[in-house]
């Protein structure tokens, strides 16, 4: 649970003060050190840890810090998982998400056009 509050603290961080630029090189030079994919079991599993964490932090997390903190959980582990970036035109919105061998881990992406990956 520790390594996952610490994650989640960095990520708070990361989405604090880098913009999304900076953010994606950041995660590109993390995942080019994996060198296999989580499984799907094992990044839901994670997720859950990720979603009990969070209801003891007293800061705000949405979807950018969580998928961070989920991508660096990951990369931590040299796990290999992609982090996604998508926008909704109508009304419009932004998100993050995780993806495991193209499966979207504990988010509904429905409605998304996905921007980049990494």
């Amino acid at each position: 649970m520790i390594r996952t509050w610490f994650y989640l603290i960095l990520a708070s961080l990361i989405a604090k003060f880098l913009k999304v630029e900076h953010i994606r090189r950041y995660l590109d030079k993390k995942k080019k050190k994996c060198k296999e994919s989580w499984t799907i079991e094992e990044a839901q599993g994670y997720q859950l840890k990720l979603s009990q964490a969070k209801k003891i932090m007293m800061s705000r997390s949405a979807c950018l810090e969580e998928s961070i903190a989920l991508f660096l959980l990951a990369t931590s582990y040299r796990k290999r998982v992609d982090w996604c970036v998508g926008v909704r035109l109508a009304p419009f919105s932004s998100h993050a998400w995780i993806e495991v061998q193209g499966n979207e881990i504990g988010e509904s992406i429905e409605g998304y056009k996905k921007i980049f990956c990494v």
